[in-house]
């Protein structure tokens, strides 16, 4: 489970469908990130680039835990 404050990047399910539509730039310009807040099904993550998205937990992979 996800918390706010974790360090996470794509998941390499993620990484694999944004490669096959040609968007591979993204994921790269994106990680890593921190998730912010979340609710019952998504959480929404502040990436490197200051894009904030909502994921579900399946697309997210965590780097480093919050404290």
């Amino acid at each position: 489970m996800l918390n706010i404050g974790d360090l996470v990047k794509a998941s390499y399910t993620e990484e694999c469908y944004e490669i096959a539509f040609g968007c591979s730039k993204i994921t790269q310009e994106r990680n890593p990130g921190i998730v912010m807040d979340f609710n019952s099904i998504k959480y929404f993550v502040l990436w490197r680039n200051g894009e904030l998205k909502a994921y579900s937990e399946g697309q997210l992979e965590v780097i480093s835990e919050s404290r």
